[in-house]
């Protein structure tokens, strides 16, 4: 797991043994809580035996566990192409059947990577006739990123049943893990369903970095099946657009002066569609560049023209404007790369320009910057109500979010308790949350450092770039880092990543990011110090954990009996 390159196999020096003691100890944190969360899944199947089984709650399960036995390949390449469809999938087919009972499906992401994961152990098996878990070797960040994660519930649940003036029971805390899937935002053990999700986030990763790292065409393998997903939502949604099939009343009647009647594809709303839209019109272009074959290059083209077909036809305001900056920022860096062909290229950046103009104004999305305009005019209105009103709420809801993290700025409020705390008007300061029973902040990046705090925006952060001082060539990370970006765009201005299958798709991609990491090792900083060098890195390091644990403790300690903590607040 680490390289020691450098360094003598049988003279470690101190500093580096420790540092690979605590990795191993972080590397079997993150499978051991990653295995609790699957025994947990797997035992919620067992108790929906004695229960009224609901078509199609355990399909996914089934069918990803079936080809995930007979091929490696092929499971895969289900799990990547079902994922962002399998949302709402369900709701759609009820348009078109009208079930008399509804369909029942919550959280299909977790069944998938279940069946996934118990269709390879028994593959394995069956194969080689043994399992080794040995084998195995998570990234230490994933470990530690778990680890505060489990802290961060364990402190959330201890505050829920602090506000309710109730207390702890491991019967109840039994039963809510086997009915995960029901439990409302309300329930003091509602933060376990998010555990339990990033847990399988964290699951997808290690299972897709490992199963891809000796892989020549990794790349092609995660591409394929986005591409193709892509291809079906994107012509889907545009087919609704001018169908009204599949969408909801609201959707229907939101902005009739553009054109279409929007569209939801196989998302819950405009803007997690638009948020999967931007995965093609912005993501594959890594992949497009990078494409060995000619024919997926058509594919991967036709993709992104119908990706940005669906985003305008989505009305989702946002992600075009999103969308078109990000094209405009990676055209004018392009165009500075290869200056022997600025005559050739300025061409194209016109034709650019002129296409994003007319996509504005025949889309009739130019009545929006008309009604900036009166918005922002009008005497009536000062300059934050204006745009507040104008971003629906938005703003409000950002504003929210940073003052709820500023209360509780080192481990935040507690990992999904964002919309049960956002109700409370003296802690959120926001009307429009507490009129809706609570609102999330719109924008998942907020919500996050809300719920997690500093502690946990950093695990974040460590995750994500470890693997880029962790690879030879930094310069094969381009069409995975292209992806992770466009699925990034789709949470500044909403939270397509609380539709967990949406964030499950984001693991897979971490997952092909560490792919690199592990294949390609080299000495890290650290390593190439010197023994004292080494000796002063462990004691800064050490310094700052204890500081910031003391800060932590200290934060945790003092929330019982202040806001919104307040003992018997939360009826």
């Amino acid at each position: 797991m680490f390289n020691t390159a450098g360094h003598s196999a049988n003279r470690l020096t101190y500093p580096v043994r420790i540092c690979q003691q605590i990795g191993i100890y972080l590397s079997w944190s993150a499978l051991l809580i990653t295995g609790l969360s699957l025994a947990v899944v797997l035992s919620s199947y067992v108790f929906s035996l004695f229960q009224p089984v609901r078509w199609p709650t355990l399909t996914y399960f089934n069918l990803a566990l079936l080809i995930a036995v007979v091929s490696r390949k092929w499971s895969i390449f289900f799990v990547i192409f079902s994922l962002p469809l399998a949302t709402a999938f369900h709701e759609q087919i009820q348009h078109f059947y009208k079930p008399a009972v509804p369909y029942f499906v919550a959280y299909p992401s977790i069944d998938i990577i279940a069946g996934f994961t118990v269709g390879g152990f028994l593959r394995e098996i069956f194969q080689y006739r043994k399992f080794s878990i040995s084998k195995i070797a998570p990234p230490w960040p994933l470990g530690l990123l778990l680890i505060i994660l489990v802290c961060s519930t364990a402190v959330a649940i201890s505050r829920n049943f602090w506000q309710s003036a109730s207390s702890f029971n491991w019967q109840e805390l039994i039963l809510s893990l086997l009915h995960f899937k029901l439990l409302s935002k309300s329930n003091d053990f509602a933060p376990v369903a998010d555990m339990i999700v990033y847990s399988f986030a964290g699951l997808v990763v290690i299972i897709i970095s490992e199963a891809l790292r000796n892989n020549r065409d990794r790349d092609a393998i995660v591409f394929k099946p986005v591409v193709v997903a892509v291809i079906v939502s994107a012509s889907y949604g545009i087919f609704q657009a001018f169908s009204k099939i599949g969408l909801p009343a609201a959707t229907i009647a939101y902005r009739p002066e553009s054109i279409g009647y929007g569209a939801v594809g196989f998302q819950s709303d405009i803007h997690s569609f638009a948020a999967h839209m931007l995965l093609g019109a912005v993501g594959l272009i890594g992949f497009l560049v990078r494409a060995d074959h000619k024919y997926w290059r058509y594919i991967t083209i036709s993709a992104i023209v119908l990706s940005w077909i669906a985003i305008v036809l989505s009305k989702s305001r946002a992600s075009l404007f999103l969308a078109c900056i990000t094209i405009f920022i990676i055209f004018i860096y392009r165009l500075k790369e290869k200056r022997e062909n600025l005559y050739k290229n300025g061409i194209y950046f016109l034709v650019l320009i002129a296409s994003v103009l007319i996509i504005i104004f025949y889309s009739g999305h130019y009545l929006w910057i008309k009604e900036l305009y009166s918005a922002i005019t009008n005497p009536d209105l000062n300059g934050f109500e204006a745009f507040n009103e104008l971003s629906r709420w938005r703003l409000e809801f950002h504003s929210a979010a940073i003052r709820m993290s500023s209360q509780y700025p080192w481990f935040g409020v507690g990992n999904g308790e964002f919309f049960r705390l956002s109700s409370v008007l003296e802690f959120s300061n926001s009307l429009a949350m507490v009129r809706a029973g609570g609102e999330n902040a719109h924008n998942y990046f907020l919500q996050t450092l809300a719920e997690v705090g500093i502690v946990g925006i950093l695990s974040f952060m460590i995750v994500f770039l470890w693997p880029f001082f962790n690879v030879k060539k930094r310069v094969v990370l381009i069409p995975v880092t292209y992806g992770i970006f466009s699925l990034f765009l789709g949470n500044l201005y909403s939270h397509s990543f609380l539709l967990r299958e949406n964030l499950i798709l984001l693991s897979v991609f971490v997952g092909l990011l560490y792919s690199y990491a592990w294949k390609q090792k080299r000495s890290m900083f650290f390593y190439s110090q010197t023994i004292e060098r080494q000796h002063l890195i462990i004691i800064f390091f050490g310094i700052a954990f204890i500081l910031t644990l003391l800060g932590v403790v200290n934060e945790v300690i003092h929330s019982f009996g202040k806001l919104p903590f307040i003992y018997g607040s939360y009826k």
